[in-house]
């Protein structure tokens, strides 16, 4: 099946004429752009005209005086300063409490001790090397164990409760 479609025709609308520029009262200006040849030489304005005003440009820069003026944040740059602020306290937080995880876990915990009861005769050495795994350093459990029981010297008092590190 074929259709058939009408293009509408086009037909201008009601012609308007150009607008005008209202005559002006004042003379025209020539223009800053001049067409120059070779061997041009630019002759000097007249003095009645307006380039007689003309300032040069480092007087032009230099301000006649200069004010500081005190520096004010817009609410969005409070916002942006609150949010960064919030954020450098949050990341501090979470770096402090990462340090405190590591050094809590660092310590052994209660499921990682055994207490062990110093004998008559035993010393530091003779009870870390008898709860230390075959091939271990016990010089190093020595240590462990005078650090987890705050030992000031390594003498022992039979009877006396030990925590010993369970490896």
């Amino acid at each position: 099946m074929s259709a058939l479609v009408v293009q509408p025709v086009w037909q201008p609308s009601t012609v308007r004429p150009a607008r005008r520029r209202p005559a002006s009262t004042q003379p025209a200006r020539r223009g800053n752009l001049l067409l120059v040849g070779p061997g041009f030489v630019p002759q000097p304005a007249p003095s009645g005209t307006a380039s007689s005003s003309v300032v040069p440009a480092s007087a032009a820069r230099r301000p006649a005086s200069v004010t500081r003026s005190r520096l004010r944040l817009t609410p969005l740059g409070r916002g942006i300063v609150a949010g960064m602020a919030l954020v450098l306290a949050s990341g501090l937080a979470i770096g402090v409490g990462t340090a405190a995880g590591r050094a809590v876990s660092a310590a052994p915990s209660v499921d990682d001790v055994a207490t062990v009861t110093v004998a008559a005769g035993e010393n530091l050495w003779t009870v870390a090397s008898a709860a230390s795994v075959p091939g271990a350093d016990v010089r190093e459990l020595v240590a462990e164990i005078a650090a987890l029981n705050e030992l000031g010297t390594h003498e022992l008092r039979a009877g006396q409760q030990l925590l010993v590190p369970t490896h």
